[in-house]
C-alpha cells in the first residue's frame, strides 16, 4: 500500500497493521488493530488526481454511500476519514464487529463457533434473509445513487467494448466465453420491470459480518451485524441482492439452502429471469 498521507497516519498511530488479502474490490486493505480499541480499516487506491471532487474515486463513491446510509440507520461502517492525495484516495473505516458470514458457514467455523452443522447454516441463511428484507424496506425515497438495469446494462456494454472485463473470473458455466459475447444474453434478459429499493449491490456472504453467539442448547443463535463493502449500493431492483446472495448461498453452504433463502425472506414465487440477468451483470464487473 502506498504509504497515507498525515492525516490518516496521525488517526492509525499505535496501531498494528493487518493486511487483507481477501476481496476483489482492486483496493489495498489493510485492518489496524490496537487493543482496548475497535479495529480500523484503511482502503487505498490509485486514482487520476486531477483535481475533481473529493467524491471522484471509487473509494470517495463508497464514502458517500456509507455516510448516507449510516445517517438512514442501516448497519455498514462509520466513515472515521475519507480524502485524495497525489494521485491515490483513501478511506478509513471503522470495523464493524464480527464474523463474516462465508467463514460462519465453512466447517470449521461451524464446528468452533456452534457445534451444529445444519442448525449453523439454517441460522445463516435465516438472518442473511431478515436482514435483506429490513436493507430493502428502508425509506430510501431521497438516495441519490441509482441503478436502473437499463443504465447497468449501458455500463456492462462499455466494459466489455473496453475490454475491462475480467474473463479469468467467470462463473464455470462460462467460463472460456468472451464477455462480448455474453453482452446479447444480458440484453436479451433485462426485466421488463424493476422495483427501486436500497440495495447493497454486491451481496455476497463475505460482506455481511454476523454475530455468532453459542446457546446452552447449542443451537446457533445467528444475527447480522452489518453489511461491508458498499461501493455499489444504491437504488435497484432487490434481485440486484438476491440474486448474488442465492449464488453465494449455493456456493458457500451448498444449493439445497437456496430455497430456504427465498422462502424466509417473503418470496413465493422466484422470477428466475431478474435472477439470470444480474448474476450474468455481475460477470460484467
Amino acid at each position: 500500500m502506498h504509504p497515507p498521507p498525515p492525516e490518516i497516519a496521525a488517526l492509525l498511530r499505535g496501531r498494528a497493521a493487518q493486511p487483507v488479502t481477501t476481496g476483489e474490490s482492486g483496493a489495498h486493505v489493510v485492518r489496524f488493530v490496537r487493543a482496548g480499541a475497535r479495529g480500523l480499516y484503511l482502503k487505498a487506491a490509485a486514482v487520476a488526481d486531477d483535481g475533481a471532487s473529493e467524491g471522484g474515486g471509487p473509494l470517495g463513491g463508497e464514502a458517500a454511500r456509507l455516510r448516507w446510509m449510516v445517517a438512514r440507520g442501516v448497519p455498514v461502517p462509520a466513515v472515521r476519514h475519507y480524502l485524495r492525495h497525489e494521485g491515490w484516495e483513501y478511506l478509513l473505516l471503522d470495523e464493524v464487529p464480527g464474523i463474516d458470514a462465508a467463514a460462519v458457514a465453512s466447517a470449521a467455523a461451524v464446528t468452533s463457533t456452534t457445534g451444529g452443522g445444519h442448525a449453523a447454516r439454517a441460522a445463516v441463511v435465516q438472518a442473511l434473509a431478515d436482514a435483506l428484507r429490513r436493507l430493502h424496506a428502508t425509506d430510501a425515497a431521497d438516495c441519490p445513487f441509482r441503478h436502473p438495469a437499463a443504465a447497468r446494462l449501458a455500463e456492462a456494454r462499455e466494459r466489455a467494448r473496453r475490454g475491462l472485463v475480467d474473463e479469468r473470473d467467470f462463473d464455470e458455466e462460462r467460463r472460456g466465453r468472451r464477455a462480448g459475447d455474453l453482452v446479447g444474453e444480458l440484453e436479451a434478459l433485462r426485466p421488463a420491470a424493476e422495483t427501486p429499493r436500497l440495495t447493497h449491490g454486491d451481496c455476497c456472504l463475505p460482506n455481511v459480518i454476523l454475530r455468532v453467539a453459542t446457546r446452552a442448547d447449542v443451537e446457533a443463535d445467528v444475527t447480522v451485524a452489518g453489511f461491508v463493502d458498499c461501493g455499489r449500493a444504491g437504488l435497484a431492483d432487490p434481485y440486484q441482492d438476491l440474486a448474488l446472495a442465492a449464488r453465494s448461498v449455493a456456493w458457500n453452504l451448498g444449493p439445497p439452502w437456496v430455497p430456504e433463502l427465498f422462502r424466509r425472506y417473503g418470496i413465493e414465487r422466484v422470477d428466475e429471469r431478474k435472477l439470470r440477468f444480474y448474476t450474468l451483470l455481475d460477470e460484467f464487473f
